[in-house]
């Protein structure tokens, strides 16, 4: 899209968006002329239809960072329009969609109405914002955030903690310090273990080397598969020399689940010392989800698993990938 050649038109008034009902064509100069917003795609945005984050992130990979800060921009004027108390359960409140919305794009000139939103009565809106904090990726969210989890330990009825830890995995690597050692505390304090889950994957996200230790501890010894599950995918996007040797070890944990996250794991850590383990666990391995899994991570390090035509890696190494104890799952 061109740029329109009048800096004073900004596209930003509140009736922008209603191409079903004004017919606009996109050359108006509230739309900033020569097409610079499309109607139907502002509709799409302001009525919630673009609220699959999937969709979201592929839509804007179509839009260049001018467009979608019109979009933007277009969305929060039309934000400041909605009256919350027109829309009292059970009708639907449609701050919610364009809250996620603005997060997505990634404009910080919605990081003010996300947090403002953090405070609202509406659960669904508050959710919203919570959800486009992390996607946003401002750090500036980090705060607000940790502060509704420490609301949350009060009072779990007032806001979901399991927003409030996914936001923070995706904000995380922008200020580790800050977030890192909450998440850490989260894991070990007396919390749900769906919630602990959920600080796994968090924790994966932030990428923080100083969460390999504990991490290691939870894969070798927690007792839920589950989480030794998410340990593995975590240590996976952590850079410590410990973590491939960890995860090598876990190629003969007792659960399939297990042991295929381990496999893409190692794969996903692109190094090339992970071939030799992997090859021997598709020799021991029952399970043709795990074998696919293994197949998976030796593709994307390069190399084959053995067969007639690629000798089998030395016997040697089985000792350490399948020591004594109980039996694979089958």
């Amino acid at each position: 899209m061109s740029q329109s050649p009048n800096p004073d038109l900004s596209g930003l008034e509140p009736t922008l968006g209603h191409s079903s009902d004004g017919g606009l064509t996109g050359h108006e100069p509230a739309l900033g002329g020569n097409r610079r917003i499309d109607p139907r795609i502002l509709d799409e945005l302001r009525a919630g239809k673009w609220v699959s984050i999937e969709r979201l992130r592929n839509g804007r990979e179509r839009f260049s960072p001018t467009e979608r800060k019109t979009y933007a921009r277009a969305l929060v004027a039309h934000l400041k329009t909605i009256d919350p108390n027109l829309y009292r359960p059970p009708r639907r409140d449609p701050r919610g969609p364009i809250l996620l919305v603005l997060g997505v794009l990634g404009d910080p000139v919605a990081l003010p109405m996300l947090i403002d939103a953090l405070r609202d009565e509406n659960f669904t809106v508050k959710r919203s914002a919570i959800q486009g904090l992390g996607h946003l990726g401002d750090p500036s969210g980090i705060s607000p955030l940790l502060g509704l989890l420490d609301q949350s330990r009060q009072d779990r009825t007032s806001v979901s903690p399991f927003l409030v830890v996914d936001a923070l995995g995706r904000l995380g690597a922008t200020d580790p310090n800050r977030v890192t050692p909450r998440l850490l505390d989260l894991l070990d304090s007396d919390v749900w273990p769906d919630l602990k889950l959920c600080t796994l994957t968090a924790l994966g996200r932030v990428g923080d080397p100083r969460a390999v230790e504990p991490l290691i501890q939870i894969l070798h010894t927690h007792s839920d598969f589950r989480h030794r599950r998410e340990a593995a995918r975590a240590l996976a996007r952590t850079d410590h020399e410990s973590v491939l040797p960890t995860l090598v070890l876990a190629l003969s944990d007792r659960y399939r689940d297990v042991r295929y996250a381990v496999a893409l794991a190692l794969g996903h850590l692109d190094d090339s010392r992970a071939i030799q383990p992997l090859q021997m666990a598709y020799l021991h391995e029952r399970v043709t989800r795990v074998r696919v899994g293994i197949e998976r991570a030796l593709a994307r390090l390069g190399a084959r698993p053995p067969g007639p035509d690629n000798p089998a890696p030395l016997p040697w190494f089985g000792s350490l990938l399948y020591p004594d104890g109980p039996p694979l799952e089958t």
